[in-house]
C-alpha cells in the first residue's frame, strides 16, 4: 500500500515538474548588451532568469556595439564596433563568441569593415576590410570549421557599393564602382569568382553612396537569380546555374522597389522617376511575371513597401495567387494571378483625396486581408463574405503601429498614452496597457513583436526599451542604458537550429 502511494505521489510530483516547466517554456528569452555591465546577456523575457554570453568592455573611444548578431543555426554570435580618427579612417574589431560562451573568436584592429553578415543558410560570415580610399580586402569565416579564407579575386577598388547573400547561400553579390563605371561580381560561398561584369545604374557614384539614394540595385530573385539592369532600357534575370538570361523592356523610369511573390514566379515593379531625395516620387507599378516573360502596366502607385515607413505591408498572399496595392487616390486593389481579375476594395471619396492614408496593410491567410485607415478605422476584408470595419479608437497623433502575429492585439504609438497604447482586438477593441506618462509625449516608439506569443519589444526614442507580457499585463525596462537598433544590441532570442 505505501509503495503504491509512493508511486502515487511520484507521479504527481512529476506531473507538477512537467507542467511547471511547459508553462516557463512559454516564456522567450532575450538578448541585449549592457554598457553598465560591461556584458551580453541572455534573459527570460519576466526577467526571473539571466546568464552572461560574454563579457565585453566598449573602448571609450569606439561606437557602440554593432553587427549582424546571430548566426542562421543560433550558435553563433558576431558584433563589431569602430573608432573614428577622421572622416573615412576607421579601425574596427570583430568579435565571435559561440552561444555557449565559451568559444570566442576576435579579428582586430582592423581598418574600416564593412559588409559584415551571416549567410542566411550556414554559419558563414563575410566582411570587407580597408580603410578610407584605399584597397580593399574581403573574407568567408565559417564559424564551425574556425576557417578564413581571403577572397583573392575581388576588385580592389576603394568604391564597394553593395554586398548581398543570394536566398539560397549558395553566391555573394558584390556591386562597386570604378573610373564612372559601375560592376557586379558573384562570389560563391567558397570565395571562388563566379561572374564578373558591367552593369547600368541610375546615377553615379556619388549618387550610389548619397544617403537618399532610393532606387534598387542588383538583387536576387526567391529563386536566388540574380536582376539587374544592364541598360536604361532592359532589366535582366539571370539564372546563374544555366546562365540563361530573360529580358524586360523597362523605360520611362527606373527601378524603385521590387516586391516578389513567394513562389519567386511574380514580382511587382515600382518605377522612379529620380533616385535622389528623401521624398520619392512613384511613377508607376508594373507586374513583372517571369512566366511569360512580360511587363504589364498596372497603375500609378500611391504607397510601396519602400516609403512606408509607419506600418507593415505584406502585398502578395502566401500562395501567390493575389497581391493587393494602393492606387494615387488611396484606392485598394486586390488583383488575382495570372487573370489580372481586379476588385476595388475600397474607393476613396474625392473629398478625401490625396490625403486618404493607409497603414499596415498585410494578409491574414491567402483570402484574408487587414488594414487601418487614418481614422483608425480596422477593416477586414475576406474575398468570399466581403468587408467589415471597426473603429479601433480616437487616435489623435497615432500612425506606428504593429499586429501581434496571433492579430489579437496591435501596439499603437499614440500622445494618449504617453507614447504607446497597446489595444486588444479580442472583442470591442479597448486599450488595455498604456506605455509611458503624460510628462513622456512625442517619444517616437517602434515595435518588435514576438513571433508566436504575445510577448512585444517597444523601443522609445529616448525612453529605453520595454519588455511587455501581454497576457499578464506587465511591463518591465529592459537593463539596456544606451542603444541602437543593430541585431547585435537587443532583440528576441532565436531557437537553435537542428
Amino acid at each position: 500500500m505505501r509503495s503504491i502511494l509512493r508511486l502515487a505521489l511520484l507521479f504527481l510530483l512529476l506531473l507538477i515538474t512537467v507542467r511547471s516547466v511547459s508553462s516557463e517554456s512559454t516564456v522567450p528569452f532575450i538578448y541585449y548588451y549592457s554598457y553598465a555591465e560591461s556584458a551580453f546577456f541572455i534573459e527570460s523575457a519576466d526577467g526571473i532568469w539571466r546568464r552572461t554570453l560574454t563579457y565585453y568592455q566598449v573602448p571609450q573611444d569606439h561606437f557602440g556595439v554593432l553587427g549582424p548578431g546571430w548566426s542562421p543555426s543560433g550558435r553563433w554570435f558576431a558584433w563589431f564596433t569602430y573608432k573614428l580618427y577622421g572622416d573615412f579612417d576607421m579601425v574596427n574589431e570583430i568579435h565571435i563568441v559561440s552561444r555557449s560562451g565559451k568559444e570566442t573568436k576576435k579579428f582586430g584592429s582592423l581598418g574600416l569593415i564593412t559588409g559584415l553578415s551571416w549567410s542566411p543558410v550556414e554559419d558563414l560570415l563575410y566582411f570587407e576590410e580597408g580603410g578610407g580610399y584605399g584597397p580593399k580586402k574581403a573574407y568567408m569565416y565559417n564559424a564551425e570549421q574556425d576557417k578564413l579564407t581571403e577572397l583573392k579575386e575581388i576588385a580592389n577598388s576603394p568604391s564597394s557599393l553593395q554586398k548581398t547573400w543570394s536566398p539560397d547561400g549558395n553566391y555573394l553579390l558584390r556591386t562597386y564602382a570604378q573610373d564612372g563605371k559601375t560592376y557586379i561580381q558573384v562570389f560563391l560561398k567558397d570565395g571562388k569568382l563566379y561572374l564578373e561584369r558591367e552593369i547600368y545604374i541610375a546615377g553615379d557614384e556619388g549618387a550610389w553612396e548619397g544617403r537618399y539614394y532610393s532606387c534598387i540595385r542588383p538583387d536576387w530573385t526567391p529563386h536566388s537569380d540574380l536582376m539587374y539592369m544592364s541598360n536604361p532600357d532592359e532589366l535582366i534575370i539571370e539564372e546563374l546555374a544555366t546562365g540563361l538570361k530573360q529580358s524586360y523592356e523597362f523605360s520611362d523610369g527606373t527601378l524603385g522597389w521590387v516586391d516578389w511573390s513567394p513562389d519567386g514566379n511574380y514580382a511587382l515593379i515600382f518605377k522612379v522617376q529620380e533616385c535622389l531625395g528623401s521624398h520619392v516620387t512613384f511613377s508607376g507599378i508594373w507586374l513583372l511575371s517571369r512566366p511569360d516573360i512580360r511587363m504589364i502596366y498596372l497603375s500609378n502607385v500611391s504607397i510601396t513597401p519602400s516609403v512606408f515607413n509607419f506600418g507593415g505591408m505584406e502585398l502578395w498572399t502566401s500562395n501567390s495567387q493575389r497581391f493587393v496595392y494602393v492606387d494615387v487616390p488611396g484606392n485598394i486593389m486586390v488583383v488575382e494571378v495570372p487573370s489580372l481579375e481586379t476588385e476595388v476594395l475600397l474607393s476613396v471619396p474625392d473629398e478625401q483625396q490625396p490625403v486618404y492614408q493607409t497603414y499596415e496593410l498585410y494578409w491574414l491567410t491567402n483570402e484574408d486581408l487587414v488594414w487601418v485607415d487614418r481614422y483608425w478605422t480596422l477593416n477586414h476584408y475576406n474575398i468570399n463574405s466581403g468587408l467589415e470595419s471597426t473603429q479601433l479608437g480616437d487616435y489623435s497623433s497615432g500612425y506606428h503601429i504593429r499586429f501581434s502575429p496571433n492579430f489579437e492585439h496591435v501596439a499603437v504609438y499614440d500622445n494618449s498614452c504617453g507614447h504607446t497604447c497597446i489595444v486588444s482586438l479580442t472583442e470591442n477593441p479597448q486599450t488595455i496597457l498604456e506605455l509611458g506618462s503624460p510628462d513622456n509625449r512625442n517619444l517616437e516608439s517602434t515595435y518588435y513583436w514576438h513571433e508566436d506569443s504575445d510577448w512585444l519589444f517597444v523601443v522609445t526614442q529616448n525612453s529605453g526599451i520595454f519588455v511587455v507580457d501581454i497576457e499578464n499585463r506587465i511591463v518591465r525596462e529592459a537593463p539596456v542604458s544606451q542603444f541602437n537598433y543593430s541585431p547585435a544590441q537587443f532583440g528576441w532570442l532565436p531557437d537553435v537550429a537542428d
